[in-house]
């Protein structure tokens, strides 16, 4: 085929080796991994994948599904101001990491307004440092919903040192 191909329904590539071309030269390629994996590779300076909605509303998206349920989804949600987010359902639902137009970074919500913002509705609240060596300090900023206060914690094997600020004190 030397122009355009029109094909009205499915185009079954049958082979566990399949490749797709594009380029005069093919230097892109899909290429198929039998029951493991599509791979996009160019042989450019770059190689991208662009996924763009052209709708005036249009949210682009890509998902990772285990046996057909959407686990993970990460895309811009337009109607958020063009948040990058990262869910675990559609964009915009069930958001737990989100990058906003400014640089504002958001873990646990959708609309950061600093940046860095951390949100939980479970109540307690932990911000952990950990270097993860034995025997070491590790630094904790735990803000307790039911308890009105926030505690600053340098805990070390054994002993904890605790910093409490509770009405202004």
């Amino acid at each position: 085929i030397s122009n355009d191909c029109t094909i009205g329904n499915n185009l079954a590539l049958k082979s566990d080796l399949a490749v797709l071309s594009f380029g005069v030269d093919s230097d892109i390629k899909v290429i198929h991994a039998a029951d493991t994996s599509l791979t996009l590779s160019g042989s450019g300076g770059t190689t991208g994948l662009i996924i763009s909605n052209d709708a005036t509303d249009g949210d682009p998206f890509l998902s990772f599904a285990l046996s057909g349920t959407q686990t993970f989804t990460m895309g811009i949600d337009d109607g958020d101001s063009d948040t990058f987010k990262i869910g675990t359902s559609a964009i915009g639902t069930n958001t737990r990491f989100a990058i906003d137009s400014s640089g504002n970074i958001g873990i646990g919500t959708g609309t950061p307004s600093s940046m860095l913002e951390l949100e939980s509705s479970s109540g307690d609240q932990v911000f952990e440092m950990d270097n993860n060596v034995l025997n070491s300090a590790n630094f904790q900023i735990q803000n307790g919903a039911g308890n009105n206060r926030v505690d600053l914690v340098m805990n070390a094997a054994s002993a904890n040192t605790t910093l409490t600020m509770k009405g202004q004190k």
